[in-house]
């Protein structure tokens, strides 16, 4: 599985593929520390089985907070930064 996370200024939004297929989609507010992510959303997303992230943001000071907590959720999956 393949998760986009497209990080805006007010809110972050988490679309998981299977292929190409769009199978489902998050959102919550833009984290500005890791340590933010709310805990329900933190469990749906470590249910997912994800090999691979991709991020894109417009706001620099979020990026790594979000990258280090995805890849906290999924430590297995490669995480590619735009």
């Amino acid at each position: 599985m393949f998760l986009a996370i497209d990080i805006g200024n007010t809110s972050t939004t988490l679309g998981f593929f299977h292929g190409s297929k769009l199978s489902s989609t998050l959102h919550f507010p833009t984290l500005k520390k890791a340590s933010e992510i709310p805990a329900d959303m933190a469990a749906q997303i470590a249910a997912f089985d994800v090999d691979s992230i991709t991020i894109a943001s417009v706001v620099p000071q979020a990026t790594y907070p979000t990258s280090d907590a995805v890849h906290t959720l999924l430590p297995k999956a490669s995480i590619h930064i735009l």
